[in-house]
């Protein structure tokens, strides 16, 4: 007896269980397709048991997953889901890293809300960031020594003789010589006294005066070491506070709380590679405030908020002198080449400094050695 295939209506949930088992099948035949055409493993030879087993393996392992997941559940259509693209995040600003490595815990936006209340305790308002500068045009520097002989006033060209104390002038930039002594008996700036390790120090002066601090700090017993120490520190902040009736914060306690935000900032800018220029603002904005303030709160959200205006302040200064071309190349980089002009900032990178004509100076005199 023939039956017609046709007539046969098969159970819809077997059909569709069948069905999806072969395109699972399918799908897992061209998984492992391509898994043998991968280039580690084309380069190695492998036996047909050892491609039969690994195989074995991964079908079974497949199709458990598969039988889990089918067992029990509506049919749905099989779904290519494509891994996920990495996206890295954008790089932090710098006052965002400021912010981030002195109060993780505030956000940018908290911690600049600091900086109008930093100015107005200082006495005066500063231009804001969005503000251009005041226009007026800066004096240009004059020249350190002036040659009254050949009339240079290139600061690289002249020599100072410390045995003798005198600053010879080596001519202009046609590099003839001129050997006229602009200046001599030269005031040594140096040590009185040379200190060796493990000698006593002779210097009879202590450091230079700090214009952050107050007075009382500069004429203040220092004990570096020992006992004691603590000691003379509690006994000068409580004559800092003598003769004063009224209740103000002591000034030794003011000093002590600038040399903290001194080093935070030296730290913040060797971590954070800031300019020279921008943690000498900060510094100056922070002794400022805490001189004016009797109570500070929010040391770190301080610190930063000055980091953060000292910055702004550096940058908008920046832009402003180069767009109006008022920076002096001649001293910024005071060390030319002869050959291309080209400036440096420093004797040793015109040292290493190679030109074309140098080249070409070079090879002539090679050429004339040759022919001799």
């Amino acid at each position: 007896m023939e039956v017609d295939a046709r007539k046969i209506r098969p159970n819809r949930p077997t059909f569709l269980l069948e069905s999806t088992r072969v395109l699972v099948c399918l799908q897992f035949v061209a998984e492992l397709a391509r898994t043998f055409q991968f280039p580690t493993w084309s380069t190695r030879r492998f036996s047909k048991d050892a491609m039969m087993d690994y195989a074995d393996a991964h079908a079974a392992s497949f199709f458990a997953s598969l039988d889990e997941g089918l067992h029990g559940a509506a049919l749905e259509p099989a779904v290519f889901v494509a891994s996920p693209r990495v996206v890295l995040a954008p790089p932090l600003s710098i006052e965002a890293r400021i912010v981030d490595m002195l109060v993780p815990t505030m956000a940018l936006r908290d911690v600049a809300a600091l900086i109008p209340k930093i100015h107005s305790a200082q006495g005066g308002s500063q231009p804001s960031v969005a503000s251009k500068p005041e226009a007026k045009k800066k004096p240009r520097r004059s020249p350190q020594h002036v040659c009254d002989d050949c009339g240079n006033i290139d600061q690289a060209r002249f020599v100072v003789d410390f045995a003798h104390g005198d600053v010879v002038c080596m001519g202009a930039s046609d590099a003839r010589g001129c050997g006229n002594v602009v200046q001599d008996h030269l005031v040594f700036e140096g040590n009185a006294y040379r200190c060796f390790e493990g000698e006593a120090d002779r210097s009879h002066h202590g450091p230079a005066p700090n214009p952050l601090l107050s007075s009382h700090h500069h004429l203040k017993t220092v004990v570096s070491d020992g006992p004691l120490r603590r000691l003379v520190d509690l006994v000068d902040i409580n004559l800092s506070q003598m003769g004063q009736d009224d209740r103000r914060t002591r000034v030794g306690y003011k000093d002590r709380m600038v040399l903290d935000a001194v080093r935070l900032i030296d730290h913040a800018g060797a971590n954070l590679a800031l300019h020279d220029l921008v943690c000498a603002r900060a510094k100056h904005t922070f002794a400022r405030f805490r001189t004016a303030r009797e109570h500070v709160h929010k040391f770190d959200a301080t610190v930063a908020a000055c980091l953060i205006d000292a910055f702004r302040t550096t940058q908008a200064d920046s832009l402003w002198t180069r767009a109006t071309g008022d920076d002096d190349d001649a001293t910024l980089h005071p060390f030319a080449c002869e050959r291309c002009m080209r400036r440096f900032n420093a004797k040793r990178a015109l040292q290493f400094h190679t030109c074309d004509r140098a080249e070409a100076d070079r090879a002539a005199k090679r050429a004339r050695v040759a022919d001799v």
